[in-house]
């Protein structure tokens, strides 16, 4: 098993994985957690009550947090020093408890020399969280590390930590800053599924670092997008509110932290119903199979400081994110005076009605600049950032008491729609909806996920459950061609919204055109070479072959002799044969003897050349006497 922490926090340069830890950059220019009490509407949260003024900070306390690690614990004297110099004085310190697991140490001075890297990820998770939430309960459970080398915890230890945390029974959040490749490990997923379903049957809110990644999940250690796309687990689990990262280092808007984990779940985790809403609608209509997005929500993740080994040091990852998040649902659930459990399901509709009615105050701030290895940020929902960073104080007053009923939601046609063509819209509540909504104003948006326009806007009436449809038409304007585009209708009576996306599908990519000869014959290069390589070795031969059938011997090979020398052979039969057909003289003359050329295979023909029996001379037809020797022939 391959755990890094974090996502996992590490330097600038380099991901802290459980095989060591990784020495922090200075922290003159770290983000310390106080300001984001304020950036991410903390602040006013705490000072308010349902939503009115209050004449005192409505802190958090008795509300039970877990934040669930490995390794040596803390050191409590680093704690003492960061909640005194990085904490206001006023206040409620939190209370920390230790939960050590199958025989990890207690903290203490030791957790500074601890190279799994566990101790400094638990210490970053207490400090951050507790920061969000002042005066909760903070609850460290850790197992102890392994002894593979890695650092990462046992299968058993862990599934140990995380079953205590169920037994608990009291926890409004649980944050967990690790995460592996979804799939590595399949037996210890399957049990922490069951844990996870098992803590949010009791009220808590599991949360969990998307990676540090940067959307490659298979990425060798401190190698982000070394490998190709995928996620983390436990954030891929529909269960869990998954945490994406931000940089928040330049002082202006924020923008996606570029190693921020992201994408979308292997085929085997189907998309959740409540996923199947908002701009979210239209990642899942690309995909084929649609499957978990991640991440759901996100906060700063990029230099950020903590307080370890007894001095102030920086670091980046998600898993600053996490425990920022769980603390901010603490004090919501404080707020509301409720837990959750799974938080995702109210998230995704709420975060649709506001992307299709688009106003302020909203309880996300969208990010909308930055990427990761594969992915770009965008307005609304997109794979790094997910709906974006928190506004606690709207999004306490929206999920408190606030309930969502399904609308369906039909287009005709929903794919391929040119410029200036009209879709019919078909909105129905099934049978045995929320009566609630029917007769309601209701109003239907076209959105274009990818930059915030709203298109149209249709007024129309809430049908009845199971009644008759409600329909209207818009015209597609020519800015929304060959893009995918969302059809949310929202109705709302108090607390009760009714909620339904469908999407406008681009036509289908056309067909690649087939291959040309060239790229059919390059497959056969080799092949085809070869062959025309033994078929001019063959034809060479076969030249060869007839070359030498049809040479003529020369007068000494014809009388048995060893030729003196390759200029005393005898011309071409050719040559000869036709001299004589020229003349007319026959092609041997009289008393001239042929002689058999016996080197010759068996039935060839060869025209034999006429010559001096005695001397070898070769004569030139039909000469009565050798001109050489004298020769008479008779």
């Amino acid at each position: 098993m391959r755990f890094p922490i974090g996502g996992a926090a590490g330097d600038s340069s380099a991901a802290l994985s459980a095989a060591g830890p990784v020495h922090p950059s200075a922290v003159s220019s770290g983000l310390f957690p106080g300001p984001f009490r304020s950036i991410y509407g903390v602040d006013a949260l705490l000072n308010s009550s349902q939503g009115a003024p209050s004449t005192a900070p409505n802190f958090p306390v008795g509300e039970a947090i877990g934040v669930l690690a490995w390794g040596w614990g803390y050191d409590p004297t680093d704690l003492a020093t960061f909640f005194s110099d990085y904490y206001p004085s006023s206040f409620p310190l939190p209370h920390v408890v230790p939960v050590p697991i199958d025989g990890a140490p207690p903290p203490g001075i030791n957790a500074a020399a601890d190279t799994s890297g566990g101790s400094r990820e638990l210490t970053l998770d207490i400090e951050w969280a507790a920061s969000m939430a002042p005066g909760s309960t903070i609850y460290a459970i850790y197992a102890p590390p392994g002894t593979s080398g890695t650092g990462s915890p046992t299968d058993q230890s862990l599934e140990d930590a995380l079953h205590y945390a169920v037994e608990m029974g009291n926890l409004t959040a649980l944050s967990l800053s690790f995460g592996e490749p979804e799939g590595t490990d399949v037996p210890l997923e399957t049990v922490m599924e069951e844990d996870i379903q098992n803590l949010t049957a009791n009220g808590t809110t599991v949360l969990a670092a998307s990676g540090d990644d940067g959307g490659s999940a298979q990425s060798q250690p401190n190698r982000p997008c070394s490998a190709g796309p995928g996620v983390d687990f436990p954030a891929a689990s529909p269960l869990v509110v998954a945490v994406g990262g931000t940089d928040a280092t330049s002082g202006g808007p924020e923008t996606a932290w570029d190693l921020s984990g992201g994408g979308a779940s292997n085929a085997g985790n189907v998309a959740p119903s409540w996923q199947q809403t908002g701009g979210v609608a239209s990642y899942l209509a690309a995909s084929s199979p649609a499957t978990r997005e991640v991440p759901d929500v996100a906060a700063t993740a990029d230099n950020n400081a903590f307080y370890f080994a007894g001095a102030a040091t920086n670091a980046s990852g998600t898993s600053f994110s996490s425990p920022l998040w769980a603390g901010i649902v603490a004090d919501m659930a404080h707020a509301d005076h409720t837990r959750w459990g799974a938080l995702d399901p109210r998230i995704y509709p709420l975060a649709a009605v506001h992307e299709a009615q688009g106003g302020s105050p909203a309880p996300f701030t969208s990010v909308d600049q930055g990427r990761n290895c594969y992915y770009s940020a965008s307005p609304g929902w997109d794979r790094v950032t997910g709906w974006g960073t928190p506004n606690a104080e709207v999004l306490a007053q929206e999920l408190n008491g606030t309930s969502f009923a399904s609308l369906a939601v039909l287009l005709n046609p929903n794919q391929g729609v040119s410029s200036g063509s009209t879709v019919t819209v078909e909105v129905t509540v099934p049978s045995g909806g929320d009566a609630g909504l029917s007769g309601r104003s209701m109003s239907v948006y076209v959105v274009d996920p990818t930059n915030d326009s709203w298109v149209q806007r249709l007024v129309g009436t809430c049908p009845s459950p199971g009644g008759s449809p409600w329909k209207g038409s818009f015209v597609l304007p020519s800015s929304l061609t060959d893009r995918y585009v969302n059809v949310t209708a929202v109705v709302q009576n108090g607390s009760l919204w009714g909620v339904g996306t469908s999407v406008l599908s681009p036509p289908p990519p056309p067909a690649p055109p087939g291959p040309s000869i060239w790229d059919i014959l390059g497959g056969y290069e080799l092949p085809l070479l070869t062959g025309f390589l033994l078929l001019f070795l063959t034809f060479r031969l076969m030249g060869d072959r007839r070359r030498h059938t049809r040479a003529g011997p020369s007068p000494r090979e014809l009388a048995g002799q060893n030729p003196l020398s390759p200029s005393d052979r005898g011309p071409a039969p050719e040559s000869v044969a036709g001299a004589a057909r020229a003349s007319g003289a026959s092609s041997l003359s009289a008393g001239a003897r042929p002689v058999a050329d016996t080197s010759l295979p068996r039935g060839s023909v060869t025209e034999m050349t006429p010559f001096c029996w005695k001397c070898g001379t070769t004569l030139k037809g039909a000469e009565g006497q050798c001109p050489a020797c004298g020769t008479r022939f008779s």
